[in-house]
């Protein structure tokens, strides 16, 4: 009864994602595959290669691969740095870490906005400090900038996961053993983080790649 009690409470969620993921999704599939008549066409997917649409779709790939990539490089020492401080009384900076996240999305990307503009917070500081003005706004950069900063977290919150289930008696025994800090980070530590940074990778790589919405917030329509 206990059992029944506890897949109960899990049917609301169930019911969100198949309203809400598996039915879009069946929905783009029967879109992309047929005409207007409703007759299946290869058209639509063809489509994607053609001279209009084919050098965004590239543009979009790459820039999902960088994104990624910096976010992988980012990620790894900062979830090493939540680890190393995640313990019972210091979980709060774990917190702080998410706390951006509670915020909503496009806010987040419109106050990068502000620090980007050529008048904005970023050019503002540089400019009392005695620096030339950095343009920013509008570029490809500005773009990557943005992206990393709404997607780190995606990437570093799996790699902390993966660390924080390492037990301290295992490095402890591989000190023992004579292992140096090198071989525990190759091979302790990064192994254990594999699992986390290839989730981490994939919800990156799979929001950036189809996230073209907010291009417009940092650049201009060319980088598009």
């Amino acid at each position: 009864m206990r059992r029944l009690g506890k897949k109960l409470l899990a049917g609301p969620y169930l019911m969100w994602m198949l309203l809400f993921t598996v039915v879009p999704l069946i929905l783009l599939v029967y879109n992309a595959f047929t005409a207007s008549d409703g007759s299946f066409t290869l058209a639509n997917v063809a489509a994607i290669l053609d001279s209009v649409n084919g050098k965004p779709f590239l543009r979009s790939i790459g820039m999902s691969l960088l994104v990624t990539g910096i976010c992988l490089v980012l990620s790894f020492p900062l979830a090493l740095i939540l680890r190393k401080y995640s313990s019972n009384k210091n979980s709060f900076i774990v917190m702080i870490f998410i706390l951006p996240m509670w915020m909503n999305f496009m806010l987040r990307t419109l106050a990068w906005r502000l620090i980007l503009l050529n008048n904005g917070i970023l050019n503002q500081i540089l400019i009392s400090l005695g620096f030339g003005r950095v343009h920013l706004m509008n570029t490809m950069w500005a773009v990557i900038l943005g992206t990393v900063y709404d997607y780190l977290p995606f990437m570093v919150l799996p790699i902390y996961n993966a660390l924080v289930k390492i037990d301290n008696d295992v490095i402890s025994a591989a000190q023992d053993l004579g292992a140096g800090q090198g071989t525990i980070l190759r091979r302790i530590i990064i192994r254990s983080a594999f699992r986390g940074s290839s989730a981490g990778s994939r919800w990156s790589w799979c929001l950036r790649s189809v996230n073209l919405s907010l291009h417009p917030c940092w650049a201009a329509a060319r980088f598009i």
